[in-house]
């Protein structure tokens, strides 16, 4: 199977995603407005042009790998707490975790890594355009109101947003510029751009703010509400899959950038 610049840009779209599970998606609700979504993915744009003219020398490779270790004991924090939260939660922290690193072990290279993310991302888009499907007609105009946002939350924000979503791309500088084009890393971040824009807006205009910062994971909350001609019901375990998968592309891709920036 040949390996397409897109199939490696795949990887940025969990890339993108994977802080917005359990912290990033209710802290920015906490702002209270959609505005800083929209903001922060307009300036999200300026860092990851940046990204894209990094050129790692041996001080930088040394702080990205303390950053990256950091950054993977965090996924795989995310990943016990959301399992046994959701799926397991009789079973013991260290098998959870253990259950998830066998997998990971299994892939090596980057060529892997951007198969298995490619697939993964067309499983993903057909859940997100279904479950769209389904819950736009539930959304209520009202609950994105009042229409004049406080600037600063919109700052704060916006700003907050930004690192949730760029931050472990980072880890771009460690795929061969060769492998990968300008065109195809927009595209995927054009994206996950949209596919977190979409979940906000289902999140707000169906539960409202006030309820939906009250939600420990409002993503999964969200799920629960798809309903498939009254009687395909409970499926949310399966769609909310996909933040499985960010954190699966975010672990794989911390150990592979780590494993580099050592070399």
């Amino acid at each position: 199977m040949k390996i397409s610049k897109y199939m490696y840009a795949s990887i940025i779209f969990f890339l993108t995603e994977t802080m917005f599970l359990h912290i990033g998606l209710s802290d920015i609700l906490k702002t209270g407005n959609i505005y800083s979504v929209l903001v922060g993915s307009l300036l999200s744009f300026i860092p990851i042009f940046f990204i894209l003219k990094i050129k790692p020398n041996r001080f930088i490779k040394v702080l990205l790998v303390i950053l990256l270790s950091i950054y993977f004991i965090y996924t795989l924090y995310l990943i016990k707490i959301y399992v046994q939260d959701k799926y397991l939660d009789a079973t013991p922290s260290f098998i959870i975790i253990l259950m998830f690193l066998l997998p990971i072990s299994y892939i090596k290279d980057i060529k892997t890594i951007s198969k298995v993310s490619f697939i993964l991302f067309i499983i993903t888009s057909i859940t997100i355009i279904f479950s769209f499907i389904n819950l736009c007609p539930s959304i209520e105009i009202d609950n994105f109101k009042p229409v004049n946002p406080n600037i600063t939350d919109i700052i704060i924000g916006s700003i907050k947003y930004m690192f949730y979503f760029i931050s472990p791309s980072i880890m771009l500088v460690f795929i061969p510029k060769n492998e990968i084009s300008n065109k195809s890393i927009i595209l995927f971040y054009i994206l996950s751009m949209i596919h977190i824009l979409i979940l906000f807006i289902l999140i707000i205009g169906i539960f409202g703010i006030d309820l939906s910062i009250n939600f420990t994971y409002p993503e999964y909350s969200l799920m629960k509400k798809i309903n498939y001609f009254d009687f395909i019901q409970h499926i949310e375990n399966i769609i909310a899959a996909e933040w499985l998968y960010s954190i699966f592309i975010s672990c794989v891709m911390s150990i592979y950038s780590i494993k580099k920036g050592i070399s």
